[in-house]
């Protein structure tokens, strides 16, 4: 009999992603939540220059791995019962930016299990939407209104709360 291997579904940034040390998280959040209404909806970068300042933020060099984090997926990759995929809201014009971190600080995982949001749509939906596609048995997110959004989904896998200062396995495996 052949063993299920189980499939884990990882957000990027604030999990595996350190943030910007260098910019404020009230500037973050200004740039990425709509300012109505207290909504679940993230804010798309409409100008150019909001654009430029988002690439900049998301140089590799200044979003350092979560180093234990790092290290818990290289190890979970290794195992033969485990298949690790990054899902990351990341818009379309984070692509290159996206690829150079992993050219970086993971070279050898497979970038054909990282899948950022190339339709820029909003990004729980976008996650949703990934955790079904790809049948995710777990999925490791940093951000609580998305966890809020995807625990109340019907038929979708635990959403397992990660924070910075939490090491990945102690969560899954606890």
């Amino acid at each position: 009999m052949t063993q299920k291997i189980i499939r884990i579904g990882v957000d990027l940034d604030g999990v595996v992603v350190n943030k910007p040390p260098i910019v404020p998280k009230k500037l973050i959040e200004w740039l990425i939540r709509s300012h109505t209404n207290h909504e679940k909806k993230y804010r798309f970068p409409k100008t150019n220059l909001e654009r430029w300042i988002r690439i900049q933020s998301h140089h590799y060099k200044l979003r350092p791995p979560l180093s234990k984090n790092l290290q818990a997926i290289k190890n979970l990759e290794k195992l033969k019962s485990f298949e690790v995929f990054f899902i990351s809201s990341r818009y379309r014009f984070l692509a290159n930016q996206t690829r150079q971190w992993f050219k970086n600080y993971f070279p050898q995982f497979d970038y054909k299990k990282v899948f950022i949001n190339l339709e820029n749509q909003q990004p729980h939906l976008f996650k949703e939407e990934m955790i079904r596609k790809l049948k995710i048995d777990y999925f490791l997110e940093d951000d609580q209104r998305t966890i809020s959004y995807l625990r109340k989904r019907s038929n979708l896998c635990p959403i397992i709360k990660i924070n910075r200062d939490k090491q990945i396995t102690k969560k899954l495996f606890s």
